[in-house]
């Protein structure tokens, strides 16, 4: 579905496996197997940590309500809650600052 509206969690991120994906649908998007520029969001305890592109608050904000599934675990349910347990620390974070911030691959890649 190369023409598919792709969101991804900035190459940027501490955590390895989001930092991977975000290097992942980067080389994609380079490559042409992506058509439409992708957008990278970054956690706001990182943002500091990025200079280049510039990024966007976005309007959707991320609180206890969006985190709530991944908060969740009911194993009998088939409820996998795995934020909670993978990412523990940065619940609270997420909480203390809940603006949502990206940048758009397409804007990184013209100021490369």
């Amino acid at each position: 579905m190369p023409y598919a509206e792709v969101w991804v969690v900035s190459e940027y991120d501490a955590n390895r496996d989001h930092a991977t994906m975000g290097r992942v649908v980067r080389d994609l998007w380079a490559e042409g197997e992506i058509a439409l520029p992708p957008r990278a969001f970054v956690a706001p305890w990182l943002r500091a940590s990025v200079d280049e592109p510039a990024l966007e608050a976005e309007t959707a904000q991320i609180g206890y309500w969006e985190q709530a599934p991944y908060r969740f675990t009911d194993i009998h349910a088939g409820a996998w809650g795995v934020g909670l347990k993978s990412v523990r620390d940065y619940f609270d974070a997420q909480l203390s600052d809940p603006t949502t911030w990206s940048y758009s691959l397409e804007r990184a890649r013209r100021r490369a």
